[in-house]
């Protein structure tokens, strides 16, 4: 095994060269923040594709998917999602903190995410306020009249997936926690 860990940089594109043990470290204090992670006590994997077949068969039994459709949600052998980090070095401070990644390629939700967002996709773009992209945002400003009574703020959002609270999230699938 290396003692080196190569990763992209969270932000600008750069590689970053860690010591295996300056990354494992940043990892173990970023999951030990019981205010944000919770250890489960089992691996959810199987009772969550337990449900999701459960509720896809009553959409097939009562019309609203048919087989292509199930077929395509429904992962029969689901991978685990994979956690790694990526080092956030445009911030302050040595060794850089870390943004979580949790890689669900192959998980048993991949494809379902992948379907509600497509049937999301029209409905958002109904918002008032939607941004496609940055040529939506300088196209929206276009026509901005500044005011000097306005002000300039910047925002930086911390850990926020996992500030979803879990009491709310043990409503959709139990509590598998």
């Amino acid at each position: 095994m290396s003692d080196i860990i190569v990763r992209k940089a969270d932000k600008g594109g750069a590689v970053v060269i860690l010591d295996r043990p300056v990354y494992a470290t940043q990892n173990e204090l970023m999951l030990s923040d019981s205010a944000t992670y919770t250890r489960l006590k089992l691996d959810p994997t199987a009772p969550f594709q337990t449900l999701l077949r459960s509720i896809l068969e009553e959409g097939l039994d009562s019309g609203y998917l048919d087989q292509k459709l199930f077929d395509y949600v429904f992962v029969s052998h689901p991978v685990v999602p994979i956690f790694h980090s990526l080092p956030k070095i445009h911030k302050e401070g040595f060794p850089p903190p870390m943004r979580p990644i949790v890689s669900g390629i192959g998980s048993f939700s991949e494809n379902l995410s992948s379907w509600v967002d497509s049937m999301l996709q029209p409905l958002v773009q109904c918002i008032p306020g939607f941004l496609k992209d940055t040529a939506s945002v300088l196209q929206a400003f276009h026509s901005f009249q500044w005011s000097p009574d306005f002000s300039w703020i910047s925002a930086d959002v911390a850990s926020l997936y996992t500030a979803i609270p879990q009491d709310l999230a043990g409503l959709v699938f139990g509590s598998l926690f």
